[in-house]
């Protein structure tokens, strides 16, 4: 039941790179991300790509760990487990690296909630305000 359970969550969570969503998501001016309950990115902006310099079809699949240092990396998987179990929505201000550069980001996320009122993921919007 478990495993029909997250298969379900998984293709909800994908859906979100089809049609109106992904027009959204193509248009925000911000950088923005949507990654499943394991902290997998599903899809982000290219705007987002950009910033690491990957393409958006290359996104999916990609964690924290491949894109940032280590302890940075494992800070934002704990943000994203408090923001899963607790449906939350945190906003902060904090430094991030970048090719070796420290920068900082104002920074959005919050759980994503399906219609059966299930955390399928986590959205999550970030702009520079270096």
């Amino acid at each position: 039941m478990k495993k029909k359970l997250l298969k379900k969550q998984n293709k909800e969570a994908l859906s979100i790179s089809n049609g109106k969503y992904r027009i959204l998501f193509k248009n925000i001016p911000n950088n923005i991300f949507f990654k499943d309950l394991d902290s997998i990115y599903v899809i982000c902006n290219k705007n987002f790509a950009n910033e690491f310099g990957i393409s958006i079809d290359d996104f999916p699949g990609k964690t924290d760990f491949d894109l940032f240092p280590k302890e940075l990396a494992k800070k934002y998987r704990e943000d994203d487990r408090r923001i899963i179990n607790n449906r939350l929505t945190l906003e902060y201000t904090e430094k991030y690296v970048k090719n070796g550069k420290e920068y900082i980001a104002n920074t959005i996320k919050t759980a994503v909630v399906n219609e059966d009122n299930e955390v399928i993921g986590i959205i999550g919007l970030y702009r520079d305000v270096t």
